[in-house]
């Protein structure tokens, strides 16, 4: 609800730069408490205000996150769409591994291994150079490898994922998930 808060503050002071963020922040919030429908209606605000300001780096970060909420709501093909398209206009390496990793569970999603497992391996090259990142690959990297019936070898990255997490490494997002693909 902070968030939210915050998004009409900027709103109401005609800020939509900082509002496109909090609105951003708030896609985030909804996704974490499984509110994902509610994640994509806060999307379609935040591009429609994106569109209108000319903030592409900011509708790109909520694009993301909207395709990661259309994964989530298990419309796969719809994540992957959405992501295909993104990776013609992302910039950077954060932005392009990321996309992936959201391309590769996606796949997963859809049952689609071996095209999970390639996104994956993007993903890791794009965020291995990136310490608060490269966890979050690598847990996707073991997540496919499990779904593979790949138990030994998926073994590797998760326990790099994980040992970076005890050793009190942060992550800029995905610890919950990088434990969980230990746990398994």
């Amino acid at each position: 609800a902070s968030m939210e808060i915050a998004a009409s503050c900027w709103e109401e002071i005609g800020d939509m730069r900082g509002t496109l963020s909090a609105l951003n922040n708030v896609i985030v919030q909804q996704i974490d408490l499984g509110l994902i429908d509610e994640s994509i209606a806060t999307y379609e605000r935040a591009a429609g205000l994106a569109t209108q300001v000319g903030t592409p780096e900011i509708l790109l970060a909520a694009s993301l996150n909207h395709a990661l909420a259309l994964m989530y709501a298990r419309r796969a093909d719809d994540a992957v769409s959405a992501i295909t398209t993104l990776l013609g206009q992302s910039t950077g390496a954060r932005i392009e591994g990321y996309a992936h990793y959201v391309l590769a569970r996606a796949h997963l999603v859809a049952g689609r291994h071996d095209a999970a497992f390639v996104a994956a391996d993007r993903a890791e090259q794009h965020l291995r150079p990136i310490p608060t990142l490269r966890p979050l690959a690598a847990a996707t990297v073991a997540e496919v490898l499990l779904a593979r019936g790949e138990r030994e070898r998926a073994l590797v990255p998760a326990r790099d994922a994980h040992t970076y997490l005890e050793r009190g490494g942060h992550l800029e997002d995905g610890e919950s998930y990088v434990r969980a693909v230990f746990a398994r």
